[in-house]
């Protein structure tokens, strides 16, 4: 391969890199804020409202997480 076709190569291999390493913190990082909310309903015994009113969860993105935590509970069982 030629010095040019390799930096494009090279190139193209750190921003792949870059991106799916992004991609998957973000994953880990929602994984472990569901599993928080899912323990905090859990041990306080909280509805969901009461929870993401807890931890100041935005109205916004609460039926976005609610779905998430239902997919988390089918996804341990």
């Amino acid at each position: 391969m030629c010095n040019f076709s390799q930096g494009f190569y090279e190139r193209g291999f750190k921003e792949g890199f870059r991106e799916g390493f992004k991609k998957g913190f973000r994953e880990g990082y929602r994984q472990s804020q569901i599993k928080s909310l899912k323990a905090v309903m859990e041990k306080l015994k909280l509805s969901f409202t009461d929870a993401c009113d807890l931890l100041d969860i935005p109205e916004a993105e609460r039926e976005n997480i609610r779905e998430l935590v239902e997919d988390f509970e089918s996804d341990s069982q």
